[in-house]
């Protein structure tokens, strides 16, 4: 568990301090609340052409920081653009990452993160509220080159860390939006019938179509959250097992 720790934290340090670098030319601890806000509302850290610029560029130091530079391709002439092919999930990845600094910023609190159900779960609702923004082909486009752009299932996950309705609503909503709710307090859940007029004006949710499945007890859902989990760990001990220690920059 330790090891997969020391794995996913470097590899978080050297995307987010290349992307802060990137998108907003500060360091994280130069950053203001202010600026915080900024990136985060709309997910402009994201969407908005020099954070989706800056997520391109924290990945590929990502990638160089896990041994695989051979993904990361350099012009040949003057003026060409570095492109960074890779899965629709590493990009997801880099907007999670992000998406935790920014709130920490945000917030004036510590970013610890734990490897733990909950964070895996922010990360399919990250993917999920990416999917019908990001590129569905598999040729370069701005830099970027997403391997399964053209794979439907691309966003597909275990149903029971899909996000609900509300959840990807609220994950649209811009921080603006968000502070104007705060000063007039309203129902933590949207009437049925607003979350189905949004739905029915924006062409920018996109939402599991499998039914909710009924409700489990909390040992069962345990138990699948302790395999999943087991899972991730084995594949990070592979990973670590191919690894060329000469390439791993744990600076």
């Amino acid at each position: 568990m330790q090891v997969f720790h020391h794995v996913v934290g470097n590899f978080k340090r050297n995307v987010v301090a290349t992307l802060f670098s990137v998108a907003t030319g500060k360091t994280q601890s130069e950053l203001s609340v202010e600026g915080a806000q900024y990136w985060c509302e709309n997910h402009n850290f994201s969407k908005a052409p020099l954070g989706r610029k800056g997520i391109i560029a924290g990945i590929a130091k990502g990638f160089k920081y896990l041994g695989v530079p051979i993904r990361v391709h350099h012009p040949f002439g003057v003026g060409g653009e570095v492109v960074v092919d890779m899965c629709f999930g590493h990009f997801a990845l880099g907007v999670q990452l992000m998406d935790e600094m920014l709130t920490s910023i945000k917030n004036n609190v510590p970013d610890t993160p734990t490897i733990e159900v909950m964070r895996y779960k922010s990360y399919v609702r990250q993917a999920v509220l990416h999917d019908a923004f990001m590129p569905k082909i598999r040729t370069e486009d701005r830099g970027l080159i997403l391997v399964d752009g053209d794979d439907p299932s691309r966003a597909v996950f275990e149903q029971e860390f899909m996000p609900t309705k509300t959840e990807a609503i609220l994950g649209e909503m811009p921080v603006a939006e968000e502070a104007v709710a705060d000063a007039a307090p309203a129902p933590l859940e949207a009437p049925v019938e607003a979350v189905s007029a949004h739905l029915a004006a924006s062409a920018n949710v996109v939402l599991p179509v499998a039914a909710v499945p009924a409700p489990e007890d909390r040992t069962a859902r345990r138990a699948r959250a302790a395999a999943i989990l087991a899972a991730a760990q084995q594949e990070a001990a592979a990973l670590l097992d191919n690894a060329d220690d000469d390439d791993i920059d744990s600076r």
